[in-house]
């Protein structure tokens, strides 16, 4: 089975690829259509909350329809423009090798991982602001673009995170201060003791 979080990239791509030739907001069961996959609509509508939650996706409504119909984001493109110039990256094999490969064993053991966060409670509804205004900036992406197989990801384990390199520094430093002014103390006192 599928994860969700890569049933969200491949409703978010086909959103794209819609909103590249038509672009009239969609229905989930004509998002699910677009997969061409055996991915349900209560997947795709799940897909869809959280696509909004963070900001990716729109919700719309017309007359015609009770419950919404749904259609892409600025910040749901800079996200998949992004991710597509990623070789290695979910969005971009998917698009790659068609809705199918969402069922293939690769698919299916693509490990998903974070590549860059803007800030743990900002929502993707800001990075559109943030890299419209500044195209000099280094590249912002959303969580659970770019995956690495099972292999690598174990890993990178094994590797001390940068927030863990800094406390022990910093620890350190804090240590390395105190006895540094302990010398600096016992110098002074010594040397006034003699005059």
């Amino acid at each position: 089975m599928i994860a969700q979080s890569k049933i969200d990239l491949a409703v978010l791509l086909a959103l794209f690829d819609h909103a590249e030739h038509d672009g009239e907001p969609l229905s989930p069961s004509d998002i699910s259509h677009l997969l061409k996959t055996r991915v349900s609509q209560k997947r795709v509508s799940v897909a869809l909350e959280e696509l909004e939650r963070r900001g990716e996706v729109e919700k719309t409504y017309d007359q015609y329809s009770d419950n919404g119909l749904w259609e892409i984001s600025r910040a749901g493109v800079l996200t998949v423009e992004k991710a597509i110039k990623i070789p290695n990256s979910f969005i971009f094999r998917l698009n790659a090798n068609g809705p199918s490969w969402l069922e293939s064993d690769e698919a299916e053991k693509a490990v998903l991982t974070k590549v860059q966060r803007y800030h743990e409670t900002e929502e993707v509804g800001n990075l559109s602001s943030a890299s419209a205004s500044d195209s000099t900036s280094s590249p912002v992406f959303n969580v659970n673009i770019a995956p690495s197989i099972v292999n690598s990801a174990t890993n990178n384990q094994n590797q001390p995170s940068s927030s863990d390199v800094a406390t022990w520094f910093g620890s350190w430093g804090t240590w390395l201060g105190a006895i540094a002014a302990l010398i600096t103390l016992y110098i002074g006192y010594y040397s006034l003791g003699s005059k």
